[in-house]
């Protein structure tokens, strides 16, 4: 498990410096750069968005604390901050977060970047999971949201930010101790108004999957006291109420409360002791889904507590208990904290719009020892396997041996027949139904449209279950979903009917990701489809409409680098793709193959393939003036065959079966193993059409293979109908028949189905 860590030192009147180190890599030297003069714009905005954010009258209203007062102290010589909005401070706070980090002329600097780039590349998990640790002993440029950094946002849009607090003295991480159920301490403090019970009914929920909750109910300090000190001890403590943490400039995010009752408020300082106990005894988790956090957390690591889960501001009570719910949703697939938090937080998106919370997916919080890294928390860890049955009468088992024994040389080669018959028949039914599994009609859905409550309709299984919006949907964008779109759309239309789709083309530009989203952004069609995440200038375009942008992940694909199928070459690092396409290697010999010119070609730069691959291989340098333009695969594809020494990359699904190009292995550096996008052994040029290459769906899914990607609907979140039908969309492709059908189309699907 590699981790990258960002530590902070200095402070505001020396200045920041920042290092880069690598836990969990060998080889890596820690970078070290001076961070870009802090703006005062940063503060002031981030204090401005923190005031009108607690001033939301629902926020006021509903939030798990009563918000505390923010002061703003501008020094002298700076500007006295602008009031906004709270979706206006908002923007803010991200523009100035990226004119710092983005800023600033030092080579050291700039390089350090590019460090963290490449590292951040070969951290991806297998799940595309990407862990920051952010170590700041002061905590006060961790309060910034660094996740909207653009360097992460649009670039490794998984990575998960996790905050470092630290222990006293050297006390080892207590080990995580299995019990037969997963240990849970639920506190549910004084309410004061707040729904908590909606709190208490997801994690008492968890007794179904294998957890023993002990719950107490405004308890007194006694009873608490009690239920700490339990000698079988508790794996995690779940706290929902009212919390806060000290606003004293001093010891801002160092000292926190909790109202244990409506009546009483209690410090951690002042039940250390117990909670030392319940730690020392395997508590490995604490998360207060409660308001202003930081506190609670600084004084539990001091305590010797491994990992916290806070909130940093006040929390309404809707999403407080989207985030428990999404967390747990998570975490009992046996997902790493790092990944559970990124999908919790995700979850609270539909919050973080102008109307409700703007900024709201900045609020929870992971925070961690740095030892504790080395032994990952995965529900698992927690529960111990059952044991097997004991062992019969050892007699009665002899004597049944001996029995089979004299029974078995007369009748064994029948048996052999019988079971290989057998064997024979379940392989062809089971290639029977994963054909069928693809077919124009997965799971024998409907074929009309019947209400969702309806038997064999339910809304996660088929097309049938989904409300759709009537009327001509207009659609467009990625040239790489064209597969999808060439199989699912007649079967959604075919089920309904009055939803009917047309993929329209941009008028003065190539068809891609790019063109496609800019539609969607003037207006000009319903919803867009995307080989890439979006981008940072059109997040902003869409706000200066006066609306904001969804992209709804619905499959895995995988890029695919093809050459000459006479092309003695088996495969190539990513460094060496990267500089073939930015001129920095232009003979074949230079990688191992023949003495032959190389003559790179790519698609047009508005697909959104090509911004991918300029993104996450060059690193967003400028191709080579050499590189050739090919405006789609067909053509390139027909071009590489007549070139030897051509190269093209595309969308694996579109060239790995393809005749008359070879595909190649790639390998993420020079050490790690070479990966083929297609199943070995490859099939020779002769052996084809009557044998095609098959995708190595197994590689794309487990992150083996090192060019991957999601893929997406981009909705439009103006209330609008264009919205309801861009959702439609997205939710019908989500279902097991869509996932399916993508599965038939050549990609992976990105939920897993019956």
């Amino acid at each position: 498990m590699l981790i990258a860590k960002l530590e902070i030192d200095g402070n505001s009147e020396q200045g920041y410096r920042l290092s880069l180190a690598a836990i969990g890599a060998e080889h890596f030297e820690s970078k070290k750069a001076n961070l870009p003069e802090l703006p005062p714009q940063l503060n002031l905005s981030f204090q401005s968005w923190r005031g009108d954010y607690c001033d939301l009258e629902p926020v006021r209203r509903m939030s798990r604390l009563q918000p505390k007062e923010i002061v703003i102290k501008p020094q002298s010589d700076q500007p006295v901050v602008t009031r906004y909005s709270s979706i206006q401070a908002r923007n803010q706070v991200k523009q100035s977060l990226n004119e710092w980090l983005n800023s600033g002329s030092d080579s050291r600097w700039q390089r350090l970047r590019e460090e963290l780039i490449l590292l951040l590349s070969r951290s991806q998990g297998p799940d595309e999971e990407i862990r920051l640790l952010l170590d700041d002993e002061n905590l006060h440029l961790c309060l910034y949201p660094w996740q909207e950094w653009e360097l992460l946002e649009s670039r490794f849009p998984q990575t998960e930010i996790a905050l470092r607090i630290r222990g006293k003295g050297s006390d080892p991480i207590k080990p995580i101790i299995k019990a037969p159920k997963a240990r849970i301490l639920l506190v549910e403090g004084g309410n004061g108004g707040l729904n908590t019970h909606l709190d208490v009914e997801v994690v008492r929920n968890l007794e179904a999957k294998g957890a023993e909750v002990k719950y107490l109910a405004q308890p007194t300090r006694e009873q608490l006291s009690e239920a700490l000190r339990d000698e079988r001890g508790y794996h995690i403590f779940v706290f929902s109420g009212h919390s806060r943490s000290d606003t004293d400039s001093d010891t801002e995010g160092k000292i926190g409360w909790i109202g244990l009752r409506d009546d009483d408020e209690l410090s951690i300082d002042e039940f250390k002791r117990n909670f030392r106990v319940a730690i020392n005894r395997g508590l490995q988790l604490a998360l207060f889904n409660s308001c202003d956090g930081l506190g609670l957390a600084h004084q539990l690591a001091e305590l010797n507590l491994p990992r916290c889960i806070v909130m940093q501001e006040p929390i309404p009570d809707e999403v407080a208990v989207k985030f428990i719910k999404s967390f747990f949703d998570e975490f009992i697939r046996n997902k790493s904290l790092f990944a559970a938090m990124h999908q919790a937080r995700t979850a609270l998106e539909s919050f973080d719009n102008p109307k409700q919370y703007p900024g709201v997916m900045w609020l929870p919080r992971l925070c961690i020892r740095e030892s504790a890294l080395s032994d990952p928390l995965l529900w698992e860890k927690l529960i111990e396997p059952k044991l097997l049955s004991q062992p019969t009468d050892p007699k009665a088992t002899k004597s049944k041996f001996q029995s089979l024994s004299q029974f078995l040389p007369k009748y064994l080669p029948i048996l052999v027949g019988i079971l290989v018959a057998g064997l024979g028949w379940q392989i062809y039914q089971t290639l029977q139904d994963q054909t069928n599994s693809v077919a124009s009609n997965p799971e024998n859905c409907p074929t009309q449209a019947v209400p969702a409550t309806a038997k064999g309709a339910k809304s996660d299984e088929c097309f049938a279950g989904i409300d759709v919006p009537s009327g001509n949907v207009l659609h467009g964008g990625s040239t790489t979903w064209a597969p999808i779109r060439e199989r699912v759309n007649p079967q959604i239309e075919q089920v309904h009917p009055n939803y009917r789709l047309t993929y329209q083309q941009s008028s003065n530009q190539a068809p891609g990701s790019g063109s496609g989203i800019e539609m969607l952004i003037k207006n000009q069609i319903s919803f867009a489809e995307s080989s890439r995440s979006l981008l940072p200038e059109e997040i902003q375009a869409a706000a200066n409409q006066g609306f904001l942008l969804k992209s709804v992940p619905v499959a895995i694909d995988a890029i695919a680098i093809v050459v000459h199928p006479n092309l003695d070459i088996k495969g190539l690092t990513i460094e060496q793709l990267q500089k073939i396409y930015t001129g920095a290697i232009t003979n074949w010999n230079q990688v191992g193959g023949p003495d032959l010119k190389i003559t790179p070609y790519s698609r047009p730069i508005e697909s959104g393939t090509t911004e991918f691959f300029k993104e996450n291989i060059l690193g967003n340098a400028k191709f080579d003036p050499g590189v050739k333009t090919i405006s789609t695969t067909t053509t390139a594809i027909s071009q590489l065959s007549q070139n030897l020494g051509g190269i093209y990359y595309a969308t694996a699904s579109e060239v790995v079966s393809q005749c008359q190009i070879k595909p190649l292995a790639i390998q993420a550096n020079s050490t790690s193993p070479l990966v083929a996008p297609y199943q070995e052994p490859l099939v020779p040029p002769g052996e084809c059409p009557q044998k095609r290459n098959q995708l190595n769906g197994e590689a794309f899914l487990e992150g083996q293979y090192p060019i991957t990607r999601r893929i997406f609907v981009v909705i439009k979140q103006d209330n609008s109908v264009d919205q309801r039908v861009g959702e439609a969309y997205a939710d019908l492709l989500l279902t097991n028949q869509g996932q399916q059908l993508i599965q038939g189309a050549g990609f992976i699907p990105i939920r897993s189905t019956p």
